[in-house]
């Protein structure tokens, strides 16, 4: 599936369109958080924080 690219609406994105996009990144955010704290359960941790701050951010 092709990326949508993200616009100034994206906060006011619907539920489905968000969890696609939790879904599309969520690979890089946990490989960018392992290669910082070289730990998979921080890793994990610190990842999910990110996908929970963006649905308060939502």
């Amino acid at each position: 599936m092709p990326a949508r690219p993200l616009t100034d609406s994206t906060p006011g994105i619907a539920g489905a369109d968000f969890a696609d996009l939790v879904r599309r990144y969520q690979s890089m955010v946990f490989s960018i958080a392992h290669h910082f704290l070289t730990d998979r359960p921080s890793a994990e941790e610190l990842a999910q924080d990110v996908n929970c701050t963006l649905v308060c951010l939502r």
